[in-house]
């Protein structure tokens, strides 16, 4: 992957924005309950809207690629962009105020279905864990679990345009316990050591993926979607997993974790890690339909990247993707 250059105009406005933003962003986290996130994130996503009304035209376009045969009434897309507006925010926030919290409060608030399975293979120490999630409800909240019952958890990770940015969400992630490696090819060394040393493995895959996608059908349109960690899941004959997690009100989230994901391997390797991303993308499509606005990825131009763009991208992979 192309390594992203900046003027230093665009440099000093970056050092400006981070400035401003963290400090302001852990006095919220310190003043506002954290019972009381998410409806707080959701008046701040109304001023945020104001400021940027393509979000807007951005989620009604993927509302009707998700529901082509629905039509949300005006409060019923008023109510879903003002959570998406306000997502970054309030998971910001949050991982500020989980990494405040002991054991016991964590876990408080943090509901899990089917944990004992992976905890028991885990503690015996039978093989890796490759677990696949997406942006939903609060994503940290799965490694900040794993990493709070004794299980180590690295997460693939993408990086945040604004250097200072990420290096402080990457720091919070710390804080969680979360291991953190770029999801980028140079990288790919790191990743292949903690999948040796055993663990969990976590991939947020549901975003739009750059380097060397695979296109599969998502809600009938084309997706580019990543194919290397799962090739080397295959190969590694990693133990597989899904998950996603859902706001249920009140700062509790319930984190849903599937162990039923058989991975078949055959003589053909490309085929087989498109066959896996496909049945894992059609449970995505399920879990989103669930309750889409708990889908931070309805607010990106998430079918925004075709083959054709691909190619044009890849003429000058220096150039801003976006």
């Amino acid at each position: 992957m192309a390594k992203r250059k900046f003027s230093n105009m665009s440099k000093v406005l970056m050092f400006i924005e981070a400035v401003v933003l963290l400090p302001l962003i852990h006095v919220i986290a310190l003043l506002c309950p954290y019972q009381k996130t998410y409806e707080f994130s959701k008046k701040i996503g109304s001023l945020l809207l104001r400021l940027s009304p393509n979000k807007k035209i951005t989620i009604q376009k993927n509302l009707a690629i998700i529901y082509p045969h629905k039509d949300f009434s005006d409060e019923e897309l008023d109510d879903i962009s003002r959570v998406i507006a306000g997502y970054e925010l309030r998971i910001i926030v949050e991982m500020i105020q989980f990494s405040r919290m002991g054991f016991q409060e964590k876990i408080s608030y943090i509901r899990v279905n089917s944990c004992n399975q992976i905890s028991q293979v885990y503690h015996r120490k039978e093989r890796n864990f490759v677990g696949f999630t997406l942006h939903c409800g609060n994503w940290e909240i799965l490694g900040c679990f794993m990493t709070s019952v004794g299980i180590p958890m690295t997460c693939l990770v993408e990086r945040q345009f604004n250097p200072w940015i990420d290096k402080h969400i990457q720091y919070l992630r710390h804080e969680l316990g979360i291991g953190t490696i770029y999801n980028e090819i140079s990288l790919m060394r790191p990743l292949l050591d903690c999948m040796k040393k055993g663990g969990v493995v976590g991939l947020v895959a549901d975003q739009t993926h750059w380097f060397d996608p695979l296109f599969i059908p998502f809600f009938g349109e084309e997706a580019a979607v990543p194919s290397g960690t799962a090739g080397l899941a295959l190969k590694m004959k990693s133990l597989l997993f899904s998950s996603y997690s859902q706001y249920l009100g009140k700062g509790q989230y319930l984190v849903d974790i599937d162990t039923d994901i058989e991975a078949v391997k055959t003589d053909d390797k490309v085929q087989d890690v498109k066959n896996l991303m496909e049945k894992i993308y059609t449970k995505y499509e399920s879990i989103i339909k669930k309750d889409v606005k708990n889908w931070y990825t309805l607010g990106t131009d998430r079918w925004g990247l075709t083959r054709e763009s691909l190619k044009e991208w890849e003429k000058n992979p220096d150039s801003d993707r976006f």
